[in-house]
């Protein structure tokens, strides 16, 4: 069915489509590319990507305030794009919600557990020297300076009432 003639026919075919063929050019910053430079010289005198879009609006070329940053970051800085909006989200949900508290001087559990023992081998008030030096607080109990509690709302304590 096959002759040689009908190959020597569709090589010489496909060899014309291969010499004719031109690769299609980049697509991405199309509209941007030709006018790199005027771009990056906006960027040199301070412009922000929304002033360079209004001036590349005023002649024709209509981009997107995301795609003219890109194109900045890419293009003109050489810079690394930046993660995918989900890339960054994934990061963040690897992080703790919560920060570590920072330590209080004397609001840790082994200090208010030894203060709390400290006053239950002294059953008097007045042989404290705190209670010593101001006789004035022995009837009311100082405030405390730092709140040792955690998040959430204050609840009295019924024995201090």
């Amino acid at each position: 069915m096959s002759t040689p003639d009908a190959h020597a026919e569709l090589k010489q075919k496909l060899a014309d489509i291969v010499r004719a063929f031109e690769p299609v050019g980049p697509t991405r910053y199309a509209k941007l590319l030709p006018i790199k430079e005027m771009i990056a010289e906006l960027r040199r005198k301070g412009a922000g990507y929304g002033v360079i879009r209004n001036i590349l609006a005023s002649v024709g070329v209509s981009v997107a305030i995301d795609t003219l940053g890109r194109f900045c970051r890419e293009e003109i800085e050489k810079r690394e794009p930046r993660p995918l909006r989900s890339d960054r989200q994934s990061r963040q949900a690897k992080r703790p919600t919560t920060m570590p508290r920072p330590a209080i001087p004397g609001s840790s559990a082994s200090s208010r557990d030894a203060s709390v023992e400290a006053a239950s081998d002294n059953p008097s008030p007045a042989s404290s020297p705190a209670m010593a030096t101001h006789p004035a607080s022995a009837s009311s109990p100082e405030p405390a300076s730092q709140p040792t509690g955690g998040r959430g709302p204050r609840i009295a304590d019924a024995s201090k009432l």
